[in-house]
Order: C-alpha cells, then sequence, then structure tokens
C-alpha cells in the first residue's frame, strides 16, 4: 500500500482502498464484477487497472470453500454411498456452472467471470478427481500417459490460440480445465510402501508420460512458489506501468524478476514458517485467530487509505480565461466561467470604426491567422480542399483560441473552481444513471428526453460514448431554447456503417442502427443526415391518452414514442410502467408504411406533409 500511494495516480487512490477492503473481506469479485462490467468500467480496467484486481479468484475460491463443505457434512450421512453421492453432486453442479458459465458470457460476460455461480464447475472437477481417489489407479499406464500428452497439448492451446476475442469462460474454458485434469490423472501415483519414482511401475512415466518433463528442478520451482507468484506478479507489473508508463518487453521481464524474488523471500519468511508452524497446529482456534487477525488488519488499511485521500486540486482558482486579438492590446471577446447550471456567456466589443481606406463592415485590427504545425499533416490527399482560415472577428477569436489552449497544455496546478471538480471524474453522466445508453449486449433502443418535454422543436443526440460526452452542453442549449433533448446511445457503437471488431458489439451493433434509423424515419426529420450527431427533429402533436414512463423503446406500430422523461428529484430511478399525463398531450408520429421502391417525397405525402 505504502508503494501504491506513491506510484498510483490520485484519482486511483480511493477505488484502491474500496478494493483492499474487498480483498480482506474476500467480496473483490463483486466489486470488480459491479465495477468493470459496463462498457467505462471495461475501458478503466485496460488503462488503469487495479494491483488487486487478481484478489478476485481468491474470493471466489474462498466462497466455494464456505459452500462446498457443508455439502460434504450432508453426505457423510450416508457413508456408505459416500463417494457416489459425492461424484453425483459434484457432477450436477458442475454441469450447471459450466451451463451458467456459457449462458451469462453472451449476456453477462461480466458476472460470467468474476462470480462464482459461474465459475464452481472448474472448482467441481478438481472435487471429483479428489473424489475418485485412488480409483484412477485402474487406468492403465498408457492410457494415463496418453491422457497427459493430451491434456499439455490442450494447455498449450488455451495459452497461445485463445485471446481477448474468445468469450470467456464460456465453452472455451473447458479445454484447459480438463487439459489440467488430464495431466493431474497422468501424474497420479499409487504408493505401496516405497515412493515410487517417475520411472516406476505405477509412475506414468513408465510407458513415456509427461512427468519426466515436468519434474525439471525449475518447474517443480515454479509449482512449490506459484501462489506466491500469483500474489505478487500482478502488483509488480501494474505498479511499474503506472509509474513509467505503458512497459516495453525488456522491463516486462525486469518487473517480472522483482516479483520472482519477492516471491522466494514471502515463501520462506511468511508462507513456510506459518504452514509448518507446530505452535498453531496444535490448537484449530489459534490458526482462525490468525486468519481473522489478518483480515481485521487488511480491512483496517483499506479504511485508512480511504480517510488519508488528500484533495485533488492545487487550492487556487482559476482566473477566467479572455480572448484577446493577437498583436493588439484591445480585447476581442471575454468568455467567463458560468456558474452552476448556467451555460457560458461571451461578450462581443464593439465594432472599430471604419477607416477611410477600408471598407465599412472590417474590424480594425485583423491578425494574420497561423495554422499551427501540429495540425498540419503533408499526407494529406491533392483531392481534399483546404479552407480558407477565417478572417475579421472570428480569425481574432480564432487565433486567441489557439493561443489560450497552447497555454493550457503547460503544466499546471488543478484549479479548485474546476466544473466539475477532478474528485468526481470518474462520476457517470446523467444519461449512464438514467439507463438511457444501452451498454448491454442487446440492441434495444433505451431513448431518454430531457429539456422541455412538450417543445415542438427536438435535438437528437445519438452515437456511442463519445457522442453522450456532449450531453451537458446540449442540454444547456435545449433548456436556453426551450427545446426537447432526446439521446439515443449505445456504448461502442459508431454512428457509421462500420464493423466493430468485438465478439458481441460486432453482432448488436448493426441492428441497433437500424433501429435508430428506423426511429428518424417514424419521426420525420427535417431531413436526414445520418452522420450528424445533433439533429433538429420538429415532430407533430396528436392526443394519444396516458402516457407511459419507460427507458426502453417500443417499436410497434402506431406506439409513436415511448422515451424516458427527466428523472425528477426524490422520484425512484429505473422505474417503469407509471402512468403520466402529460401537459399538452403525447408527442408522436403516425406510422407510415414504407414500400418498396418508396422515395421521401412519397413518405411526406403519405404522412400528410407537403
Amino acid at each position: 500500500m505504502v508503494l501504491a500511494q506513491r506510484m498510483l495516480p490520485p484519482l486511483s487512490l480511493p477505488s484502491l482502498a474500496t478494493d483492499t477492503v474487498a480483498a480482506g473481506t474476500f467480496s473483490a469479485n463483486f466489486v470488480f464484477a459491479d465495477r468493470l462490467g459496463d462498457y467505462f468500467g471495461a475501458q478503466l480496467g485496460k488503462s488503469n487497472p487495479s494491483p488487486l484486481l487478481h484478489f478476485w479468484s481468491l474470493a471466489v475460491e474462498e466462497q466455494f470453500y464456505l459452500c462446498w463443505p457443508p455439502l460434504l457434512v450432508l453426505m457423510t450421512r450416508r457413508p456408505a454411498q459416500y463417494r457416489r453421492l459425492l461424484l453425483a453432486v459434484a457432477g450436477v453442479l458442475g454441469v450447471t456452472g459450466f451451463a451458467i458459465g456459457w449462458w451469462l458470457s453472451s449476456s453477462r460476460p461480466a458476472l460470467a467471470f468474476y462470480l462464482l455461480p459461474a465459475r464452481m464447475g472448474e472448482l467441481l472437477v478438481g472435487a471429483a478427481l479428489a473424489g475418485v481417489g485412488t480409483g484412477i489407479a485402474a487406468i492403465a499406464p498408457a492410457r494415463r500417459a496418453l491422457l497427459g500428452w493430451a491434456g499439455l497439448a490442450a494447455i498449450a492451446v488455451a495459452c497461445f490460440a485463445f485471446d481477448e476475442s474468445v468469450p470467456w469462460p464460456g465453452v472455451a474454458v473447458v479445454l484447459p480445465v480438463f487439459g489440467t485434469a488430464a495431466v493431474i490423472v497422468a501424474g497420479w501415483r499409487v504408493v505401496t510402501g516405497t515412493p515410487v519414482g517417475p520411472d516406476g511401475p505405477d509412475g506414468p512415466d513408465g510407458p513415456g508420460g509427461p512427468a519426466r518433463v515436468l519434474s525439471v528442478w525449475p518447474l517443480l520451482w515454479i509449482g512449490r512458489h506459484s501462489y506466491a507468484l500469483y500474489l505478487w506478479h500482478w502488483p509488480a507489473l501494474v505498479l511499474a506501468e503506472a509509474k513509467w508508463g505503458p512497459l516495453t518487453w525488456p522491463q516486462r521481464i525486469d518487473a517480472v524478476g522483482v516479483a520472482v524474488a519477492v516471491s522466494a523471500l514471502s515463501v520462506q519468511l511468511i508462507e513456510q514458517p506459518v504452514r509448518h508452524s507446530q505452535y498453531l497446529a496444535a490448537v484449530p482456534w489459534r490458526s482462525l485467530s490468525l486468519g481473522v487477525v489478518t483480515c481485521v488488519v487488511v480491512i483496517g488499511v483499506g479504511l485508512d487509505l480511504r480517510s488519508s485521500v488528500g484533495r485533488l486540486d492545487g487550492g487556487v482558482a482559476a482566473e477566467s480565461p479572455e480572448l484577446v486579438a493577437a498583436g493588439t492590446g484591445g480585447s476581442v471577446a471575454s468568455m467567463t466561467s458560468p456558474a452552476a447550471g448556467s451555460p457560458p456567456t461571451v461578450s462581443q466589443p464593439a465594432a472599430a470604426p471604419p477607416s477611410e481606406s477600408g471598407p465599412a463592415d472590417t474590424v480594425g485590427v485583423s491578425p494574420t491567422f497561423t495554422v499551427p504545425d501540429t495540425i498540419v499533416n503533408a499526407a494529406v490527399p491533392a483531392t481534399l480542399a483546404t479552407p480558407e482560415p477565417p478572417s475579421g472577428s472570428l480569425g481574432q477569436l480564432v487565433a486567441s483560441s489557439q493561443r489560450l489552449l497552447q497555454n493550457a497544455a503547460a503544466p499546471a496546478p488543478v484549479p479548485s473552481n474546476l466544473n466539475p471538480p477532478l474528485a468526481s471524474a470518474r462520476t457517470r453522466s446523467e444519461p449512464y444513471q438514467d439507463g438511457c445508453v444501452n451498454v448491454g449486449t442487446n440492441s434495444d433502443l433505451q431513448p431518454c428526453e430531457y429539456g422541455d418535454t412538450s417543445a415542438a422543436r427536438t435535438i437528437l443526440l445519438y452515437g456511442d460514448s463519445h457522442a453522450v460526452q456532449w450531453f451537458e452542453p446540449v442540454l444547456r442549449i435545449a433548456d436556453a431554447r426551450g427545446y426537447r433533448l432526446v439521446v439515443l446511445a449505445k456504448a461502442g457503437c459508431p454512428v457509421a456503417e462500420v464493423v466493430v471488431p468485438t465478439p458481441v458489439l460486432r453482432y448488436t451493433c448493426p441492428p441497433y442502427r437500424d433501429r435508430v434509423m428506423a426511429w428518424i424515419e417514424r419521426n420525420e426529420p427535417r431531413s436526414r443526415r445520418r452522420r450528424q450527431l445533433l439533429h433538429p427533429v420538429p415532430l407533430r402533436r396528436h392526443r394519444m391518452g396516458r402516457w407511459y414512463r419507460s427507458h426502453r423503446y417500443s417499436s410497434g406500430r402506431g406506439v409513436g414514442q415511448r422515451g424516458a422523461h427527466r428523472r425528477q428529484p426524490g422520484q425512484r430511478r429505473g422505474s417503469t410502467g407509471v402512468p403520466v399525463q402529460p401537459p399538452r398531450g403525447r408527442l408522436g408520429v403516425r406510422h407510415v408504411p414504407r414500400r418498396r421502391g418508396a422515395t421521401r417525397a412519397d413518405l411526406g405525402r403519405g404522412s400528410g406533409r407537403p
């Protein structure tokens, strides 16, 4: 934790405190399933992973240990059928776990990856092997050797052929799990009085099994230190990358080397003394007390880290930016910082009096506008026309804005009057909180309405997360002009007709886009420019009785629009099916089926428009 406080960015410390408490309570898998289960969480997990992320598997393991032993105790009530019951229960629950993992991998991949019901099949395979016990010896050594090599091949395929495009756990998890089980079966040895070596008659290497390859001392050393290596390798990689940026392969090897050294020390100084302590083994409650005390200490460290997070700003308020013409001392325009909830204002100066030789509509001073070198691209094709640089008042404003942006790029303390503050940088905007952005694996529309919901003009904000980032300024425009704002967004799905190279979005983005286009057609926009994110859409009014609130859009005929309105203070988020009477009737459009070959003019005539 001491190194994490020094090497991680300040914004990561609150979440690290939460992760520490979750690690101490063996609930890290729930924390990461909730945090990384949506679009932004997945991106955050890639760009800024937690150094305690790997504790999710330890949490799943401990939760399994809380559930499996009580079942074993229940099965001991039938001692004559104990082994048969164990294998039956392990088989039924294991198949159920694999089925849950396969089902959730396509609908809720984060839950499938982190939660016990979807991963218990992997643990129950080991329980089933333990239940078989010495019965494995009934398998002929030659067959066990063949199973061993097949298991190693399955593990190798999973390591080198699987990538992030494979849904996990899904069906693919069967390959490494049963491959590992096959290697365990191949290495099973029957000890009859004296130890049996790898070349003995009961050893797997008698007929040529893989035990000889797996018995070399480097692999044995890794096996003895595997638990410690698992605990230390991930923090070493994450902290190094947080401190020095993306790591090259030599730097990754150095980080892993540090983890190996620390693992060796922890095994010798902590793990082995605790495992072989006769004092702890003599009385069971001593070991349990040590575990409880360790968990309490970890939880206390997490709570202390949460309370020690200081201010994220420099404590100095920033002055309002002022746009000044280049080469002049006069102000062309000044932009003042807005109060919370109000749009920014720009005050334009009065035009300079006309000169004797110049036209009357020119500004007194017109500096030369220079395009910065950073935006000049020498590889632009010759077919693209280069626009003329702005001149006059606009040119002065653009030039002054460029200077302000260049000055803002210099390192400086975070201003205390930043709105929103830096501490809320990871807070989701209102459309995400209201459930207006489709972040799931379906292609359903989830429109929401903001601003004046009874206005005749509508601004449509359509796109992916890049479009939603414009929600706050667009909402200010809608409020200022009395427009209605409709949000149609799906995370990860761009407006353009392109193939999204992810295993889920490549199948859900095209139908989602088609439904949005159909929504626009039904609501009869004045002009249809599909690549435009902000689009005024005039809608016609008619009375349609009661109005129902819903975050999901129903595309049935004659239904019109079923968008969710802006959530009022005190209203429970996500409530559906609540009848609401609109103040001025419902907004909607009569459904006009489009026949084959129909033109937009035909649609206009069919809907009563000229």
